[in-house]
């Protein structure tokens, strides 16, 4: 319990200040750009949106990840505005669910020890967490459009779990089951466009 308070608190605190402002307004961000990690380079495309109030813009949003496993990531987004010219520094942090999109996949269980003396494993995938945090700057060109430039440190994680069977002689095969659990670090740059 005072763990929940020690992110409570602080979370109120810095929300706050957000509630002063009258009105709501919508907010949206469509956005992509390559991600760097120990795997590959590859990129993403994420569409986000929210309610803004007093530089805060508070909202959810849903991405194409392909680094490694295709996922789709969704999750709540939160960005802090500084300034009020025309552009502006900020501050992103995302946190959510990450749903893996790679389909399971069943091996053969035929085993003989004259053509291959294993099988081809039984995978299965289970969703894990996407988190990100990073700053930025908006560059706003009319009253309604604008670009956003972002660096962005972005964690992903999945698990992948398979079973085998292997030839053990004597017409007997023996059962094993592996599990990976992946931890997929980045760095990302976006360019994107908001309304």
């Amino acid at each position: 319990m005072r763990s929940f308070r020690l992110i409570l608190i602080p979370l109120v605190l810095l929300t706050a200040p957000a509630f002063g402002q009258k009105t709501w307004k919508p907010w949206i961000v469509a956005d992509g750009g390559p991600v760097w990690g120990g795997y590959e380079a590859t990129g993403d495309v994420r569409l986000q949106g929210g309610m803004k109030i007093n530089g805060w813009l508070i909202g959810a949003g849903a991405s194409y990840d392909p680094y490694r496993f295709h996922t789709l990531p969704i999750y709540v987004q939160g960005r802090k505005m500084f300034g009020n010219g025309k552009s502006k520094p900020f501050i992103l942090g995302s946190l959510g669910a990450n749903i893996i999109l790679e389909e399971d996949q069943n091996g053969t269980n035929v085993i003989t020890p004259f053509v291959a003396p294993w099988s081809q494993p039984n995978y299965q995938y289970t969703n894990g967490i996407y988190a990100e945090g990073g700053i930025g700057w908006a560059f706003r060109t009319t009253k309604k459009w604008g670009f956003n430039l972002s660096f962005s440190y972005t964690h992903k994680t999945n698990t992948e779990k398979y079973e085998s069977r292997m030839w053990a002689g004597n017409n007997e095969t023996e059962t094993t089951t592996s599990e990976n659990k992946y931890l997929m670090n980045r760095l990302s740059i976006r360019i994107g466009v908001s309304l």
